[in-house]
């Protein structure tokens, strides 16, 4: 058996004074070798990020959250307590509340480094509905895309940005926003 110059590198960084000896079982039992390469690739495994791109808007005609005080401080309340460093499904996130251009159309973009999307999404809408009942996210309303381009990651955090929005500004800044990790 033949191992590689960084299968190498990472027994002896790995194990440090030990690494002789794990070596020498390597060459000399196949289930060592074989549960060291495993280990070896669990623990450098190297996957792209995931990420995801999130519009909470309840249709404005059917299910509108009217911007009053109270709605901004529950939406502000909501997405303080989905989006936290203790969440199950985030490495990563930045929110906003967001107007509308006309300022009466209360809505959450956030994007978010994956760390499990297992449930995410009937988890998020029994979560929403807790707070906003008659607000519910059907179909569109919960709209998400995912992806892993660094590049497209960048758009998104500057599109939350109000003053780089363009003919999408929302009429003023509601002030609620938060960013974790990016």
């Amino acid at each position: 058996m033949e191992i590689g110059e960084d299968f190498r590198k990472w027994i002896n960084e790995y194990y440090g004074d030990r690494a002789d000896f794990i070596l020498g079982g390597m060459y000399d039992y196949h289930s060592v070798y074989q549960s060291v390469l495993d280990k070896y690739k669990k623990l450098t495994n190297t996957k792209p990020k995931s990420y995801i791109w999130m519009t909470l808007s309840p249709d404005k005609l059917l299910r509108n959250i009217d911007n009053t005080p109270e709605n901004v401080a529950t939406l502000n309340e909501w997405c303080t307590k989905w989006f936290t460093t203790k969440s199950p499904y985030y490495n990563a996130y930045s929110w906003v509340i967001e107007n509308g251009s006309k300022g009466d159309h209360l809505h959450v973009h956030a994007v978010c480094e994956l760390q499990t999307s297992l449930h995410h999404a009937r988890d998020l809408k029994k979560f929403w509905k807790k707070y906003f009942p008659n607000n519910e996210l059907i179909r569109k309303d919960y709209f998400t895309k995912t992806f892993s381009d660094p590049i497209i990651l960048n758009d998104k955090l500057e599109y939350m940005d109000n003053e780089k929005k363009g003919f999408h500004e929302n009429l003023y800044p509601t002030g609620f926003g938060v960013s974790y990790g990016f």
